[in-house]
């Protein structure tokens, strides 16, 4: 049965989103859980750059420079970037993208895998966020606890 599988097939089930380019970066294939993540439909995305249509006014330029300097070195990258939902709703996705190469080493494209992980940043934000009050709380209860200290 899996003998006769292919790459695509098992692509399309997965629940992370897989993106292919040729080796300009031009999306030539995508999975079903791409399109579910970004909601644009398949015609959005063929031979366009991923960023064209999912970067936005909240995405890192300092990690879009990192993501772009390792393509252009056609090195492996692994990285964390707000994306935007066709509705124009940003969310997270760990992305790591790999060159493709042929055998004789020539680059033939990339392919990229993307897991979203919005409410695990959300979570870390919260969390920042309450140990950042709970920092302030107690320099305030030491500075009050000093100045009756002193009088």
């Amino acid at each position: 049965m899996f003998e006769r599988t292919t790459f695509r097939q098992v692509a399309d089930l997965l629940s992370d989103a897989i993106v292919m380019t040729d080796e300009n970066g031009l999306i030539t294939w995508t999975n079903r859980a791409f399109y579910k993540l970004c909601g644009h439909p398949p015609s959005t995305g063929k031979h366009r750059k991923p960023g064209s249509f999912l970067q936005g006014p909240e995405t890192n330029p300092d990690t879009v420079r990192k993501i772009r300097k390792a393509i252009a070195k056609q090195e492996s990258v692994n990285a964390e970037i707000i994306n935007y939902h066709r509705n124009g709703r940003p969310y997270w996705v760990s992305i790591s993208i790999t060159p493709v190469k042929n055998k004789e080493g020539t680059l033939k494209g990339f392919i990229a895998i993307e897991r979203e992980i919005t409410s695990a940043r959300l979570r870390e934000f919260h969390l920042q966020e309450q140990v950042g009050q709970l920092y302030a709380s107690l320099v305030h209860a030491v500075n009050d606890y000093q100045d009756t200290a002193h009088q």
